[in-house]
C-alpha cells in the first residue's frame, strides 16, 4: 500500500508532486495514465489518499478514474487537481472529494494530504 497515488499526464507536474510528498516523507507513487493508475489501485490495497488531475489528455477525465477507484475503495479521500474551475461545473463533490486549483504550491498539497489522512485514521 501506498500513502499516495497521484495521476497526472504532465511528467513535470507528476514528478514535482510525488517528490514533494516523498521529501515530506510520504509513501507517493505516480502515475501518467489511467491504465498505470487503476493498475497500483487494482492491486489490493487503498492507498491513503488519491490525487488525480481533472484533464488527462484523454477521453477519460480524472471524475471516471476517481469513480473507478471510488467503486473499488469507497471511502478513500480523492483531490482533484484543475487549472480549469469550469470542469467542476454541476459537480457536487462529496465529503471525501476535494479539489485543489492550480497553480498551488507544492506544500499545499502537501498540507492538504495531512489533514485527509488524519481525519481518515482510525481513532
Amino acid at each position: 500500500m501506498c500513502d499516495l497515488l497521484v495521476l497526472d499526464d504532465d511528467p513535470l507536474v507528476r514528478t514535482i508532486l510525488v517528490d514533494a510528498l516523498r521529501e515530506e516523507g510520504l509513501d507517493a507513487v505516480g502515475a501518467g495514465v489511467e491504465a498505470e493508475a487503476l493498475g497500483v489501485l487494482r492491486d489490493g490495497q487503498p492507498p491513503k489518499v488519491f490525487v488525480t488531475d481533472l484533464d488527462l489528455g484523454t477521453r477519460r477525465n480524472g471524475f471516471v478514474v476517481a469513480g473507478i477507484a471510488r467503486m473499488l475503495f469507497p471511502a478513500v479521500p480523492i483531490i482533484y487537481i484543475t487549472g480549469r474551475p469550469d470542469s467542476l461545473q454541476g459537480r457536487v463533490l462529496d465529503q471525501h472529494e476535494t479539489v485543489l486549483h492550480k497553480p498551488f504550491r507544492p506544500s499545499e498539497l502537501v498540507a492538504l494530504v495531512r489533514t485527509l489522512m488524519a481525519q481518515a485514521a482510525p481513532p
